[in-house]
């Protein structure tokens, strides 16, 4: 089983918020926003332990209300599901909800709630059934109807057994489910439901951002690598598990008292005994304490074998990092290999805080390709990162933004996704078609790219057709007082005019304040690109109908040029031709992108050097862009619901 979804209330920066999961997924925000807390809040949950409690737990430390965590469980194994049978919302789901109420300094009490659907008739609820309610039920026999389902017809008494009827009530409930009208009903601390929960769970295994590889590399019956241990000492042989035991025995017998023993030993011992008669009349004896084989691992210690052998706390930062998941990933394997030995095997939840810490990006792409197949067996991975290799424009549904809202007392934690059924309603509602995870999927493959995924860390996104205005855009900005990279906005180049609209639906769905700058190609011989502008300005808002209308416009939350940018800047930068001259002659044939780049840093250094007022060097109409880029603050909501 995973967590499915989390409703959160009452717990640190979590005033009351709802979390949707998925089998891999990242959490993502500035610092200080409450990422961390989810898998604290998932680690309580799981552990329920007070010794997690302190008043930090609740909310602005308002300890007059109890923390309510809430989980709901998808993908159950068969075993999962006759384990937890009792206690199911419905066929898919198992919803439990802990809350934790402070009583004293101290102090606390926490709750175990079951969250169940029952059928509204009392007559079909497995709690109500009862002789006498059987009895009284059976005087009104008419009214034991839904709709036009009759439940007497399926009893073979006039007077049948409680037995009887919770099995007819439970077969009608299963074959009429759809027609049935059920009820929500909360159980709290029901009997023997702690023990269920403590035997089906999921385990929960957290990874701080900073991990001391020499603890997580410790023999505990608690870490990962202790149980990778122990689980691998119940496969030895027999036959050889014995010998063993047997060599250390044969240690104990040399070191104590047998036929056996080292002469050294007793003699050190006789000397003992014969000066302690001088002072009291008593026997003294040497025993060393022979370890068992679990007891001897516990010393083990891992050693990094490159042009020397070097303990592993004693090697850099990177490498220790590596151990840890190196570690982690041969307990999952474990795993996945008593799943196939044992149907009972527990689900796996990992909690990763910044996994990419000390990780170069090829190592970042290959741990991200690990977590994928670790989940593959059953599990779940859910992370907090900084960084854009481990988010994905086509896995948008395994993101969740957090952002702060409000400040002082009002503080609290939100959380911002975008699901696939949004997306494919979106699709449905455009163009009439019954999309597919898979076919989404694809449609946002090509636009992967680890620039565009930086889009997903800014607080507002510049989204743009070339390289042109991601090369000057930010160096105009900077002159006008607008530092892009103080202000986290990120100029996201989508490649062509294609992805646009696609990329646009990510960003705004996320809520992401997003300016839209494109070229309108109005002299283009290509229908295509030209019906594509007239496509994008739609979807802005703007009914353009002919594209021989279209002229230059920037406004507040979009900008289109009628031809291109290269006209923009033709025709408003006085020395154009003088600096393509200038260009050539210093760094040789360059494209449309390298030539404006060019343009804009000797325009920076006519400002910085010469003194020339930004106002008088910059395109009118970049400045203006500016303007609106720094004035927006609301996304755009471009997708379409039904």
């Amino acid at each position: 089983m995973i967590i499915d979804r989390i409703h959160i209330s009452h717990f640190r920066s979590y005033k009351d918020c709802t979390i949707e999961l998925t089998p891999i997924q990242s959490i993502v925000g500035r610092n200080n926003v409450g990422k961390s807390n989810l898998l604290k809040a998932i680690r309580l949950f799981m552990e329920a332990s007070k010794r997690l409690l302190d008043e930090e737990c609740f909310h602005h430390h308002d300890t007059s209300r109890p923390i309510s965590i809430c989980l709901e469980f998808t993908n159950l194994k068969d075993w999962e599901r006759e384990h937890f049978s009792e206690w199911m919302y419905d066929e898919e789901r198992l919803i439990v909800e802990r809350q934790f109420e402070a009583e004293g300094t101290g102090d606390y009490s926490i709750d175990r709630i079951a969250i169940l659907r029952e059928p509204e008739p009392d007559w079909l609820k497995q709690s109500k059934i009862s002789g006498d309610n059987i009895d009284k039920w059976l005087e009104k026999e008419s009214e034991l109807k839904v709709e036009d389902l009759d439940f007497a017809e399926t009893l073979d008494s006039n007077s049948p057994l409680v037995g009887a009827w919770e099995d007819k009530a439970q077969s009608f409930v299963n074959e009429h489910r759809d027609k049935i009208p059920f009820e929500e009903v909360r159980r709290k601390n029901p009997s023997g439901f702690k023990k269920v929960l403590r035997n089906g769970l999921p385990e929960f295994i957290h990874v701080p951002a900073i991990s001391d590889v020499t603890e997580e590399s410790k023999i505990k019956k608690s870490n990962p690598f202790g149980r990778l241990v122990n689980s691998t000492l119940k496969r030895v042989d027999r036959s050889k598990m014995e010998k063993v035991t047997n060599r250390v025995e044969e240690l104990g017998k040399l070191l104590n008292r047998s036929d056996e023993r080292l002469p050294a030993i007793e003699t050190v011992e006789d000397d003992l005994n014969e000066l302690m008669q001088d002072l009291s009349n008593i026997e003294v004896e040497i025993e060393v304490d022979v370890p068992d084989l679990e007891e001897l691992l516990g010393t083990s210690e891992l050693f990094a074998h490159g042009s020397t052998r070097t303990p592993i706390e004693d090697k850099g930062h990177g490498l220790q990092r590596s151990m840890v998941f190196t570690i982690l990933r041969a307990y999952s394997n474990l795993i996945s290999e008593q799943m196939e030995e044992e149907s009972a095997t527990k689900t796996t939840i990992f909690g990763f805080e910044e996994p990419e810490i000390y990780q170069h990006p090829q190592s970042q792409r290959t741990l991200l390709s690990v977590f994928r197949n670790i989940v593959q067996e059953g599990n779940q991975i859910i992370y907090t990162t900084h960084s854009s290799h481990f988010v994905n424009v086509n896995r948008f549904d395994e993101v969740c933004i957090m952002r702060k809202n409000g400040g002082g007392e009002s503080a609290r934690t939100r959380p911002q996704q975008l699901t696939m059924n949004e997306m494919l309603e979106d699709l449905k509602a455009r163009q009439g078609i019954e999309g597919s995870i898979s076919g989404i999927r694809n449609l946002y493959a090509n636009a992967f790219d680890v620039e565009i995924s930086e889009g997903f860390f800014a607080d507002k996104v510049v989204l743009v057709e070339g390289r042109s205005e991601k090369y000057i855009l930010p160096i105009y900005a900077r002159l006008l007082g607008y530092d892009f990279d103080r202000n986290n906005v990120a100029v996201v180049r989508a490649g062509g005019k294609g992805p646009l609209d696609r990329l646009l639906r990510i960003f705004t769905g996320f809520d992401i304040p997003t300016y839209l700058i494109f070229d309108g190609d109005k002299n283009s011989n290509d229908s295509e690109i030209k019906d594509k502008s007239v496509e994008l300005l739609d979807l802005m808002g703007y009914e353009l109908g002919d594209i021989g209308n279209l002229e230059d416009m920037i406004k507040d939350t979009y900008a289109v040029w009628w031809e291109d940018l290269e006209s923009i800047l033709e025709d408003e930068i006085d020395q154009y031709q003088h600096y393509c001259r200038e260009v050539r002659d210093q760094w040789g044939p360059v494209g449309k992108a390298l030539r404006h780049r060019f343009m804009a840093t000797q325009i920076e250094n006519r400002v910085q050097e010469d003194g020339v007022e930004p106002t008088d060097a910059i395109p009118p109409s970049m400045q203006e862009l500016i303007q609106k880029i720094r004035g927006l603050s609301k996304s755009v909501d471009v997708l379409v619901t039904e």
